[in-house]
């Protein structure tokens, strides 16, 4: 069995830790050593990197570059529970959030601004507490779920149909082109 570098590595730190005449840590009773060998070994594999980190811009910018390029937006999402963290997601697949939004009505950092702006310039916004999937799709009553289920069998043969009528123009044009 071929072991990876980090599993040889932790191996290896592991029989530095544990043996007697290690140099490497202090000179700690045994049971104390033992008690914070786990922690002192996983600790750095729980941090997080700072590579996933999302970077961050001020509503003000965010704002400003709204009113001057909105059709680089895809989505603006709010969440929290008073809408005070923004996530934007640019088309580009750029993701970024804002830092200092303000859960107010006149202030110029609130998320109601940023709303405002969003929809004045037709960019898709929403939020990550109410338009979760499993919230829209709680019927309680049988003959919703089966009209539901009619609904997406006629949304699949409308798009057959038409994925069908555009080969058959497309062969049209073929042949016309001969």
């Amino acid at each position: 069995m071929l072991l990876s570098n980090l599993s040889i590595f932790s191996l290896l730190l592991l029989f530095l830790l544990l043996s007697p005449s290690s140099s490497y840590i202090p000179s700690l009773p045994l049971q104390s050593t033992r008690r914070t060998f786990l922690p002192v070994i996983l600790s750095p594999f729980l941090l997080p990197l700072p590579s996933f980190a999302t970077s961050s811009i001020k509503t003000q910018e965010l704002l400003t570059l709204m009113s001057s390029n909105p059709s680089s937006f895809k989505s603006i999402t709010l969440s929290t529970p008073n809408l005070t963290k923004v996530v934007v997601e640019l088309t580009d697949g750029t993701v970024f959030e804002t830092n200092d939004t303000i859960e107010s009505s006149t202030s110029p950092l609130s998320p109601l601004k940023i709303i405002s702006k969003a929809r004045d310039q037709k960019i898709p916004f929403g939020t990550n507490l109410v338009e979760r999937k499993g919230l829209r799709n709680n019927y309680s009553n049988e003959r919703v779920k089966i009209a539901e289920g009619k609904e997406e069998m006629k949304r699949v043969r409308i798009k057959e149909d038409e994925e069908f009528r555009k080969e058959k123009l497309r062969e049209q044009e073929e042949r016309e082109e001969l």
